[in-house]
Formats: structure tokens, sequence, C-alpha cells
């Protein structure tokens, strides 16, 4: 009797670990909005461009209970959400939501699946052949639900500054002299949104 009572509280400790494990990010939902500081190099384009150091952001997809960022790194891809939180500077990340959610929010998982795997948009255009990290966002927000999130900017690229001129010295692709572009920070910014977490040391938001 002792040895089976023994045994019961061995896998009760068991499933309370397991589902411990499982709900680390139960304050997250589908469609959430993550933000960080990425060390890929297109990502710290972006941060050059909009002179921000939050440079990268992807949307948060819950499947039976595992959680995904759908991002542009290798193209779009599905990544898990704890390796997309170790890959950001210092493990730092914002999550934000919208104020106010529709009741059709399946609508972004579509969308998103629509565009997996397509290739990366090294030259920030605005086609629907390739994307870039904020490009995705907008439109998948745009399309599945009718909502614009951040407003865009026009970047002269001639009139960056010496320091960021230099940096993007290195990058391969030659951008327009005139560059209207949408961007994370851009993005994080939108009074539609609000925050959910933010483990940022230095205060971002």
């Amino acid at each position: 009797m002792v040895k089976r009572l023994r045994i019961l509280i061995l896998l009760l400790l068991l499933l309370a670990c397991t589902a411990q494990h499982e709900s680390k990010w139960w304050f997250l939902q589908t469609g959430d909005i993550v933000f960080q500081e990425s060390l890929y190099p297109n990502h710290q384009i972006i941060g050059w461009l909009s002179k921000n150091t939050i440079n990268h952001c992807g949307i948060v997809l819950e499947n039976n209970g595992k959680y995904y960022v759908v991002e542009v790194l290798n193209g779009v891809q599905k990544t898990p959400l704890d390796a997309w939180v170790a890959r950001g500077k210092n493990r730092e990340y914002m999550a934000l939501r919208l104020k106010e959610r529709p009741d059709n929010m399946d609508r972004l998982k579509i969308e998103l699946i629509k565009n997996m795997k397509k290739p990366t948009d090294f030259r920030f255009s605005w086609t629907d052949e390739a994307f870039y990290n904020a490009e995705l966002v907008y439109k998948t927000y745009e399309r599945a639900l009718g909502i614009q999130l951040g407003k865009f900017r026009v970047v002269l690229t001639a009139t960056l500054s010496d320091s960021i001129q230099q940096k993007m010295g290195r990058y391969r692709y030659q951008l327009p002299a005139k560059l209207e572009i949408i961007t994370p920070i851009d993005i994080l910014y939108d009074p539609k949104l609000e925050l959910i977490a933010n483990t940022f040391r230095v205060i971002k938001y």
C-alpha cells in the first residue's frame, strides 16, 4: 500500500511538472506580437534604418498547448517560442496584443500558413514574393483582420549618419535612395496594441 502511494505521488509530481512546463507561456495567445533585439544581419539593418535596437518581430501561434513564433529569418518560418526568445540579445523580449481582439482571430493562422516558407526580402520591397519581418506582421493583420498596425516611415538612405552608413557598407544589397518601410518599432508603438510582457532590463516601452 505504501509503495503504491509513493508511486502515485511520484506520478502526480511528474504530471505537475509537465503541466507547469506546458503552461510556461500561458499568458500569450495566438496573434500576440513579440519583439526583440536580434543579432541576425538582416534584422540589424532594419534596426539601423529605424534607429532603434528593437529590430525584429513575429506573431505568436499556439497549437495544442505548444507555442511558436511565425517570423522571417531564413524565409517565413515557424520557430518554437523558447528558441525564439533564446536567440534574442540577452533573451529579452516584449509581447503586445490588440486592445480589442476581434472574434475572427483564426484568420491570422490561415494567412500565416499561406505565406509559410516564402523567402526573405533583403531589399525591403513590398511585393508578396518575399517578406521582411515587420512586413509579414503588417500584411497578416491587414489581410486577415482588416487592421493596419504602425505607420510607414520614409528613409532617405543618403542622409543616414556616417556611423550607420559605415555599418550598412557591409550590406550586400543596394537599397534605394528613398526607402518606404514599416519597421518593428513602428508597429510596437501603435496605440491599438497593449503591452502584455516586457523582460527588457532597460525599459523600451
